[in-house]
């Protein structure tokens, strides 16, 4: 209703019914004026900064790592030496025809192989090729696979520390599901054996071995934990066993599960054994120190 009536500026007045659109038009051409002399000088400035350049600088950078950055993995995906420190994962089913072959040998300490949920197979029905070899090195990890009629199945070719096999499905080996057999005194070496199943062992029937076995440990102390063993025949010169654990101190057997086995486990003065249960074995439980539970 003012401007309606009359509009004010400085050194003038004019009315809107004689100089209206004069004034409006003298007001939009000052007022920019004014706001810069604000801007400029009203707040302590004296520059006015125009926008910076639109052009981007570059292509964006990657936003994720890759999976080498996160764990470097090498891939396997044949018979293979292992000579290096790292970590190691099958991608694909390994099948060995000639029985002498072994499919996996470790000669490095600190190696992780993960089978990735594939198989290691032998076709042969004869020879002395293991699936897994670990000799004379410290910290292996075998996990997460099957291993399939070879002489053994993962074979420890002398005391070590730091073994660990776990998640494996090891079956129909001629000899051993998982040796480290030594013909020493304990070691302060250990082997941690957890959540395996191991059956079918002494095959093909009838065998050449003394006494087919699905864990062997001699001179080498370690822990067997959550393991399912069955079905292991008899040899040449005596009884299948399923766990067979001597020359070892300061070893342990935990909720293991014994199933067809001539033996169940067979264990020195030095192995702790508890919640251990067996069916279809015609000696159960044989030495150890028995922790109760066990039937």
């Amino acid at each position: 209703m003012a401007l309606a009536n009359r509009v004010r500026w400085p050194g003038k007045k004019v009315g809107v019914e004689k100089g209206g659109r004069k004034a409006l038009d003298l007001a939009m051409r000052v007022l920019p004026l004014v706001l810069l002399t604000t801007f400029s000088f009203g707040f302590g400035g004296s520059t006015v900064f125009a926008q910076g350049s639109l052009t981007p600088p570059g292509a964006p950078g990657p936003l994720f790592k890759t999976l080498s950055q996160v764990e470097p993995r090498t891939p396997i995906s044949a018979p293979t030496v292992i000579s290096n420190s790292g970590s190691y994962y099958m991608t694909t089913n390994i099948v060995v025809t000639n029985g002498n072959t072994t499919a996996i040998n470790i000669t490095a300490n600190d190696v992780t192989v993960d089978l990735n949920g594939f198989s290691l197979v032998c076709t042969a029905t004869n020879g002395s090729g293991d699936g897994v070899n670990i000799g004379g090195v410290n910290n292996v990890w075998i996990r997460n696979g099957s291993i399939v009629s070879f002489a053994n199945g993962v074979r420890l070719l002398t005391q070590a520390r730091g073994i660990r096999i776990e998640d494996m499905y090891l079956a129909r080996s001629r000899e051993n599901g998982i040796s480290g057999f030594f013909l020493a005194s304990p070691s302060t070496g250990m082997v941690h054996i957890a959540r395996c199943i191991v059956e079918d062992m002494g095959l093909p029937a009838p065998t050449t071995v003394t006494f087919p076995t699905g864990i062997i440990l001699q001179g080498i102390p370690g822990v067997i934990e959550d393991c399912t063993i069955r079905d292991i025949r008899s040899g040449l010169t005596g009884p299948g066993v399923g766990m067979f654990l001597v020359q070892v101190t300061n070893s342990i057997a935990l909720r293991n599960k014994l199933i067809q086995c001539p033996t169940g486990m067979s264990m020195a003065a030095g192995v702790a054994f508890r919640d251990n249960i067996s069916i279809g074995c015609t000696t159960p439980f044989s030495g150890g120190t028995n922790k109760g539970n066990n039937n």
